[in-house]
């Protein structure tokens, strides 16, 4: 932590293009242990389907590790599927 800031970085479970504003992608586990050995306070959780998350893995290792997911974003979702959680229509959302 950097005085009373909580630094997060983005990380997805999917491989993306070396061009996404995606910091670390592919296995959690490893992407965790990097984010907290690295001295980050938390991470940001670029989701596609939140059906393919394994929070029993994710949430025990994040509290190993002292992190919290600061944000969950749906960049990912939206550019491919043009779905969004904050979007005013709820076929969408």
């Amino acid at each position: 932590m950097i005085g009373k800031f909580k630094i997060g970085i983005s990380v997805c479970t999917e491989k993306l293009s070396p061009s996404s504003p995606v910091v670390y992608t592919g296995n959690i586990r490893e992407t965790i242990e990097k984010c907290a050995a690295l001295g980050y306070d938390g991470i940001e959780l670029q989701l596609r389907d939140p059906e393919k998350l394994d929070l029993n893995l994710i949430c025990p290792l994040l509290e190993k590790h002292d992190m919290k997911v600061c944000a969950i974003a749906t960049g990912l979702e939206y550019s491919l599927n043009h779905l969004s959680m904050i979007s005013d229509d709820p076929f969408v959302r």
